[in-house]
């Protein structure tokens, strides 16, 4: 791992095979989804996977020109229906995606496959990317260290909406830009949150990070995924595994990380060191 000065440009030092940015596309059903990847100098560098928040809130890309800074290879990719890509948007839809994407990188279908080690893939959440990729790392084994901020439980708040009006507001604020979404509308979300409540709840996908690193990072004024509701939860269920190497840590700000950019990046670089890289 590169050491990083935030606010302070790095050096270019291999020239061979400098820093830089590609467009990046993968078939995920019939579908084909597209992205883009920040390359990291170098050859064989791990790669972090960021799974956004829902479509028209924030896609960080501030963080991946961070992290290709301390050596990482960063891919932001749009889910079905989502920002280009072909396809209908759902929810599972999107943590479908989310593994094909890591299977396109594991089994190096990528351009310029010198760059990426295949055995070092990273996943990265925010808000509903916390569900995809949580329910992704449970069917991609590969992956050992999973960073999760501002998480969302959809499950569990598709329980708490039949309620509690409060919670129902709250939802129906989030999925407020679903009118920009391919094949999909507010309705047909809540239908699938309602529809799949259990299954959707985040708590039955901790046991599958026993043996893995985890970053919890939560945000103490988030209004939209109160961290009551859901990341003190979800952060009490892992602790119940000791096997699950939780690291947390909970910011003041709101959901977005809008007033603590660089205290957000100094918490994902300092867990990533400590993962070993």
């Amino acid at each position: 791992m590169r050491k990083v000065v935030l606010g302070r440009d790095s050096p270019i030092l291999d020239r061979e095979t400098p820093p830089g940015v590609a467009g990046f596309s993968c078939l995920s059903d019939t579908s084909l989804i597209f992205g883009t990847v920040y390359y990291a100098e170098g050859l064989n560098n791990p790669t972090v996977v960021v799974c956004h928040g829902f479509p028209s809130i924030d896609k960080n890309n501030d963080i991946a020109f961070i992290l290709r800074q301390a050596g990482f290879n960063v891919v932001i990719f749009s889910y079905r229906g989502a920002w280009g890509s072909g396809g209908g948007f759902s929810f599972y839809g999107a943590v479908e995606d989310t593994i094909n994407i890591l299977h396109h990188i594991a089994q190096k279908k990528t351009d310029l496959t010198s760059r990426f080690d295949s055995e070092r893939i990273i996943l990265m959440g925010h808000s509903m990317g916390v569900f995809v990729a949580l329910k992704a790392a449970a069917a991609f084994k590969n992956v050992r260290d999973i960073a999760l901020c501002a998480a969302w439980n959809i499950g569990a708040d598709a329980t708490l909406m039949t309620r509690n009006a409060e919670d129902r507001t709250r939802v129906d604020f989030i999925l407020g830009g679903a009118g920009r979404l391919a094949g999909a509308s507010r309705s047909s979300l809540l239908n699938e949150m309602l529809q799949h409540a259990d299954d959707y709840d985040l708590r039955r996908d901790v046991p599958s990070l026993c043996g893995r690193n985890v970053l919890l990072v939560g945000a103490s004024e988030d209004v939209l995924t109160p961290i009551n509701l859901h990341h003190n939860v979800l952060a009490s269920e892992m602790r119940k595994y000791k096997e699950c190497l939780l690291t947390e840590k909970i910011l003041p700000c709101d959901h977005v990380f809008t007033s603590k950019r660089n205290a957000l990046y100094r918490v994902i670089l300092k867990w990533l060191e400590a993962c070993g890289y």
